[in-house]
């Protein structure tokens, strides 16, 4: 193997699964998904995984790569990799339907177990409130709204992982 390859682990099954290696060539600029999509279209057509925006905006790519839960569009191979060696897995403290791609149910129950949304008490005929952009409670709306529910947080919260009941750090965000 050369410097212009990599070798990339990639968990391959459902929970009980293993690790299947790949080698990947090695561009500049690259993300981990655009390592993963290579596997996908290039080597393997069975790969399962998910994405959609590719610009971090929805963090449905996001997997645990050498350890530690990303976006993976966001993510690139440059700052994570020293030397040749990639791994990805799946969330973790999620069900895996397949490969790279979890079940989200129990992440989005747990919020709406919380009541992480708004539930207004006007119709759309009354006026808009109105928040000032630099006042207290617009500061405590804006924290609030940052989460884009990408699980990252969830999936690595290891009080989550101890104690599955407990809700998670996105749910108590809302």
């Amino acid at each position: 193997m050369s410097n212009t390859e990599l070798k990339v682990k990639v968990w391959r099954g459902a929970q009980e699964g293993e690790f299947v290696e790949y080698l990947v060539p090695r561009n500049p600029n690259q993300t981990v998904l655009d390592v993963v999509t290579y596997i996908q279209r290039q080597l393997d057509p069975t790969l399962s995984y998910r994405f959609a925006c590719r610009v971090g905006m929805c963090g449905s790519c996001a997997m645990t790569v050498n350890g530690v839960a990303r976006w993976t569009c966001r993510t690139h191979v440059s700052q994570i990799v020293e030397g040749d060696s990639l791994e990805i897995a799946p969330l973790n403290n999620l069900p895996v339907i397949k490969d790279l791609a979890t079940d989200m149910r129990e992440f989005f129950n747990k919020w709406k177990g919380a009541v992480g949304f708004f539930k207004g008490d006007k119709s759309r005929h009354d006026d808009f409130a109105k928040v000032e952009p630099e006042s207290t409670e617009r500061q405590l709306a804006n924290a609030g709204i940052e989460c884009i529910g990408c699980g990252v947080c969830y999936a690595s919260c290891e009080v989550v992982e101890s104690r599955p009941n407990y809700l998670g750090p996105a749910a108590l965000n809302r």
